[in-house]
């Protein structure tokens, strides 16, 4: 019946909710289809209405007092179905079943379960809800807080661990992050090398170039030179053949012709006989005849070398004619050969000058010599080796500064996910604070507000149950909940017998339904009193039907105890046997 009540106004769970066995499949008839019920109830402003639930589907038909379908004036949730009941009596099910709704399970008399029903009872004074209590909830909130989050006192706690490796992380990212400024730097290094290297390559390339033009040059001089050697040997034999001509001129001029000489020594002779000295005669005639002798040898000599002169003079000639053509031939081949390297020289600087440009320095090593450029070349190549380790050595950098960015984006990712770990961590523990505070707040105003009324409730349900052999009762902090004897002497409630403890559990949960509830609720006892004595069954029972006449009390039982008891207090009752 107690289900059928509560399945009917929220509906029936095909879940097991930790059963071994569902709701909806341990109440659906075995031999039938027909799985249905109607109730009617009526709320304080009178309106009637009646819920007619067909149990093998979600939502139920509700009707007004004029058997009117609303149905669909109230909310439909997409889990529980329609929410008529809850709109009406601000009553859901957790509140329906821990306030108005009261079965034989939480009715606990076991002595080990003692301190359970103590700490019920307790709740219910300082939170108005049994199962809740104030310090257990902020334990557990701290104890949330701790585990789940953790302090700035704690070391390995998730939010210490997310800290300390957002700290290691962002360590490792600076670091890394430096790496790509030095990347930057290598780059820059680099481009500077790859122009550093291309300009020496090219500096290279033109004295390449200019050493290759200056031994071809080098072998043209080396031409123009024999050219040279040669025009010179025909300029000095020219010159020995000039000499030698005007030589043989000169010896010509050194001997008389023997007619003109003998002419003269005729005169001399004359001369002599005109002087009466006859040795004198004599000696000029004598010297007169071996001159003429003598000169007329030589000039039969000179005749003869003369004729042979001639025959060499006429050679001489010729061979001076045909080293004056061959000189004319060396100075021609040496004029072309001094053109043609001007031209080379010309055309291998405008060749560098169209392949490398104009900018590097063509006339100053076009004027150095072989040597210089050596010397040059050998400089430069040597620069040209340095660069070319240097950019080996920064490509090995770079690579190696590579492979440690290629982790900055899985260390980015991975510190965006630790900071969305850390906001989510400080959003619970944000969460936590402020539960924390809210439950504080609501506590201090429960302790000044509902605890009161609580407590002063519990002090008359207690007196009128134990005939005021229990008086006043008090909530703290420090004590928990204390009763007052006969004597004065105040007491822990644990002290209590465990009769009186349930009594006044049941009573003060009972009570709970003014305070969160606008709508008359009605009372279900469902075998509430099976370990109730007779005088405690009374007690209690005088209790209820005093105190609750404007509510509806249903108490389900499988005995005549509870009618035996009104009977004996004369309360009036309804009776329904099933």
């Amino acid at each position: 019946m107690l289900n059928f009540i509560f399945s009917c106004v929220y509906g029936i769970s095909k879940n097991k909710n930790g059963k071994d066995i569902s709701d909806y499949d341990k109440y659906k008839p075995w031999n039938a289809e027909e799985f249905s019920g109607k109730m009617k109830y009526t709320l304080d402003d009178s309106n009637e209405f009646e819920v007619f639930r067909d149990f093998n589907k979600k939502n139920p038909k509700i009707y007004n007092g004029n058997l009117e379908d609303i149905s669909s004036n109230f909310n439909i949730d997409k889990t529980k179905g329609n929410q008529f009941f809850v709109e009406q009596t601000g009553i859901d099910e957790t509140l329906f079943l821990n306030t108005m709704t009261i079965c034989q399970t939480e009715t606990v008399l076991d002595n080990s379960k003692q301190n359970v029903l103590i700490q019920k009872l307790t709740n219910v004074v300082s939170s108005g809800d049994d199962n809740t209590s104030y310090k257990k909830t902020i334990d557990k909130l701290n104890k949330k807080l701790l585990e789940e989050v953790g302090t700035t006192r704690t070391t390995e706690r998730p939010i210490n661990i997310v800290e300390n490796e957002i700290k290691q992380i962002e360590l490792e990212k600076n670091n890394l992050e430096l790496c790509k400024v030095n990347m930057k730097n290598i780059e820059y290094e680099e481009a500077k090398a790859k122009e550093d290297l291309e300009t020496i390559k090219i500096k290279l390339n033109v004295l390449k170039e200019i050493k290759e033009y200056k031994q071809t040059e080098i072998l043209e001089e080396q031409r123009i030179g024999i050219n040279t050697n040669k025009l010179n040997e025909y300029n000095n034999k020219l010159n020995e053949l000039k000499k030698n001509q005007t030589n043989r001129e000169i010896t010509n001029k050194k001997c008389l012709n023997p007619i003109i000489l003998l002419v003269i020594c005729i005169l001399i002779i004359g001369a002599s006989t005109i002087l009466k000295n006859k040795i004198i005669s004599l000696s000029l005639g004598i010297v007169s005849g071996l001159v003429f002798l003598i000169d007329c040898y030589k000039y039969n000599n000179f005749k003869k070398k003369s004729n042979m002169q001639k025959e060499s003079s006429i050679k001489c000639n010729k061979e001076i004619e045909i080293i004056k053509e061959n000189i004319s031939e060396c100075e021609k081949e040496i004029a072309e050969d001094r053109k043609r390297i001007e031209q080379k020289q010309s055309d291998k600087k405008q060749y560098i000058i169209n392949k490398y440009g104009k900018d590097n320095n063509l006339d100053e090593y076009i004027l150095e010599e072989i040597k210089e450029l050596e010397e040059n070349i050998e400089q430069n190549q040597k620069k040209y080796n340095e660069i070319i380790i240097k950019e080996n050595t920064i490509n090995i950098e770079k690579n190696n500064i590579a492979i440690k960015l290629e982790s900055l984006v899985n260390k980015e990712e991975k510190l965006q996910y630790l900071y969305e770990q850390k906001a989510n961590l400080v959003e619970l523990s944000n969460a936590i604070n402020l539960a924390e505070q809210g439950l504080e707040d609501a506590y201090k105003i429960m302790k000044n507000t509902i605890t009161p009324k609580f407590t002063n409730k519990l002090t008359d349900i207690i007196k009128t149950i134990t005939n005021e052999k229990y008086k006043n009762v008090n909530f703290n902090d420090e004590n928990g909940l204390t009763v007052e004897l006969e004597s004065g002497e105040y007491i822990n409630c644990s002290r209590l017998s465990m009769g009186t403890i349930d009594q006044m559990y049941l009573a003060l949960r009972l009570s709970v339904l003014d305070e969160v509830c606008s709508e008359t609720m009605p009372i279900i006892l469902d075998e509430a009193f099976v370990y109730y004595d007779k005088e405690r069954l009374e007690n209690i029972l005088k209790y209820i039907s005093k105190e609750y006449t404007n509510r509806q009390i249903i108490i389900l039982t499988c005995t005549n105890r509870e009618c035996e008891a009104l009977d004996n207090l004369n309360v009036q009752y309804n009776l329904i046997n099933l």
